[in-house]
């Protein structure tokens, strides 16, 4: 689809003021959409000039005319997990349907598959030869004498990632997971790990 000219005209504003060397101009590069305010990026990615962000959507626009998707979006994992897919399907329709004009069909480019547990089997008591795969990229991982997971053919089209879930939350913030532990039966002191299967968008064709 294409941008509406409103829109276009509004966020070429927005983007100048994001620009500004004034902290209040800056703090004025917000726009409006559905129930979020999005904060506008003063520079755009790769080839789409506009960037918008709020915490849970990663919305990147292209101009009209151009040979893209008019919008490239990036869903927090936090969201999904909150929301389920689905209803985060819909309002991603109805917010973008406000930016432009839609035809075609929506396209996925990547899904990331997990599950999260918890055992006694120490994660590291295997050699990269017991990994049965044709990737031939196999890492491991440690900090601070700790191991924290394994990589099986990232870069690809298909990945694999084993880690420390605990360990990865204690470095990022991202404690919210530890909300779908508890009901389970989690306790603080256990361990968890992920296991992690990246699926890009030639795989998925």
């Amino acid at each position: 689809g294409d941008l509406h000219p409103s829109v276009l005209s509004a966020l070429l504003h927005l983007k100048t003021l994001a620009q500004s060397e004034h902290p209040e101009q800056q703090a004025q590069a917000q726009y409006p959409l559905g129930t979020h305010i999005f904060e506008v990026k003063d520079r755009g990615a790769g080839r789409f000039p506009f960037v918008l962000a709020d915490g849970t959507y990663r919305i990147q626009l292209s101009t009209p005319g151009k040979k893209l998707p008019m919008a490239y979006v990036q869903v927090s994992a936090e969201y999904l997990a909150h929301k389920g897919p689905v209803a985060v399907e819909t309002e991603l329709q109805a917010l973008l349907a406000e930016l432009g004009d839609l035809t075609g069909a929506n396209m996925v480019s990547r899904i990331d598959l997990a599950a999260d547990f918890s055992t006694p089997v120490l994660m590291d008591s295997w050699h990269r030869s017991a990994w049965v795969t044709r990737a031939t990229e196999i890492h491991s991982y440690a900090k601070d004498q700790h191991f924290t997971g394994w990589t099986i053919g990232m870069g690809g089209v298909m990945g694999c990632r084993l880690y420390d879930k605990v360990q990865e939350i204690v470095n990022t913030g991202k404690a919210w997971v530890m909300n779908q532990w508890i009901p389970v039966g989690w306790k603080p002191e256990e361990e968890v790990w992920r296991l992690e299967f990246e699926f890009k968008r030639d795989f998925l064709k």
